[in-house]
């Protein structure tokens, strides 16, 4: 019988054994299983982190995009009146060179006038003490 109990002995006290290397494996496997979620959850952050990244690039270039488009819409803007400025200053100009050129050809009889009067009254008064009318 003592080598049943010992027998009994030997097999409970490998149960035992086996037992507590059970827990040992399970305990390993829930560590390595943590780890694994750990690396698992590190490795979504460090995409979420580029991800987001990438997207803050994004919006910054769409942001650049945008404020260059406001600008060129400014620019088209400011050149428009711009150009309307200059056109009406170049009508002006051209209204008062008008202007000037029909001054200029009053002027210009009106000198002729003048002048025709004074050589009239010139030839007059040579005539009159020429032939003596006086």
């Amino acid at each position: 019988m003592q080598s049943l109990e010992g027998r009994v002995s030997q097999v409970e006290d490998s149960i035992k054994t086996i037992n507590q290397d059970l827990k040992d494996l399970k305990r390993e496997m829930s560590e390595q299983d943590e780890k694994i979620e750990r690396k698992i959850d590190e490795k979504f952050k460090e995409i979420e982190t580029k991800i987001d990244k990438n997207n803050d690039a994004q919006t910054t270039k769409s942001d650049k995009i945008a404020d260059g488009v406001d600008t060129i819409k400014e620019t088209i803007f400011t050149n428009t009146l711009t150009q309307q400025k200059l056109q009406s200053s170049i009508e002006l100009l051209q209204a008062d060179k008008e202007s000037e050129k029909h001054e200029r050809n009053k002027l210009k009889w009106a000198i002729y006038g003048v002048g025709f009067s004074l050589l009239s009254t010139l030839v007059w008064t040579w005539i009159r003490l020429t032939f003596g009318l006086m």
